[in-house]
């Protein structure tokens, strides 16, 4: 199943396929690949647990996506849109 990551033009910036694909998955493999992920559209992804370690999110589209537990340490949030995102116990 291939899945796209777009950009809030909705271009798309990433694009992953692989069997039992999800949006986890696909951003795994974008971190994996040193994707730039500024101005992501990721609203509503569900990203508990993951390490984002140094990933650049800045003004990207988080509303309503869940962060809980992530490793998001040395991550650029600058200017985000995160509104009701979940970040409980993330490491910032």
């Amino acid at each position: 199943m291939n899945i796209e990551i777009k950009n809030l033009d909705n271009n798309v910036i990433f694009s992953y396929d692989c069997e039992n694909n999800n949006i986890k998955k696909t951003i795994k493999e974008a971190v994996k690949q040193n994707v730039y992920l500024s101005g992501a559209n990721l609203k509503g992804a569900c990203l508990k647990d993951m390490n984002l370690n140094g990933v650049n999110l800045s003004k990207a589209c988080l509303i309503g996506a869940n962060f809980k537990n992530a490793d998001l340490e040395n991550a650029n949030l600058e200017y985000i849109y995160a509104q009701n995102a979940n970040f409980c116990n993330a490491n910032p």
